[in-house]
């Protein structure tokens, strides 16, 4: 499901219609009359995130899951939150690993847990 959205509905009656190079280039991309569409796919993506960092950037996660799982009635926006938020810290990771190389962000919060653990550094 996307939101509210499931995602077959989704892809089948809006986003089939679209090619990659029209939502670009009503999107303002600069490189879409180039048809150069390298430029919107960065290497940080690719990159596989293990499970035990997602609980160092949201520790409270694990324990959320744990509480769901004991839940008889499971609501599914319930384990939409939960997806999402897995979701945003693999995001989170990924982005961490990008912004590592600039110093200023060095001294931030996220990089201060995410450097004590041998897999991020």
């Amino acid at each position: 499901r996307m939101g509210k959205w499931l995602h077959q509905a989704m892809y089948t009656h809006y986003l089939s219609f679209f090619k990659t190079e029209g939502l670009l280039a009503m999107g303002n991309w600069p490189h879409a009359q180039l048809k150069d569409f390298v430029h919107n796919w960065h290497e940080r993506f690719e990159l596989n995130v293990p499970e035990h960092l997602l609980h160092v950037v949201f520790p409270f996660l694990r324990e959320f899951k744990e509480r769901l799982e004991e839940v008889d009635v499971v609501q599914p926006s319930m384990k939409s939150m939960v997806e999402v938020l897995e979701y945003l810290a693999v995001v989170l990771v990924q982005d961490a690993v990008e912004l590592l190389s600039q110093e200023r962000y060095v001294e931030h919060p996220v990089h201060q847990r995410l450097l004590d653990e041998p897999d991020f550094a």
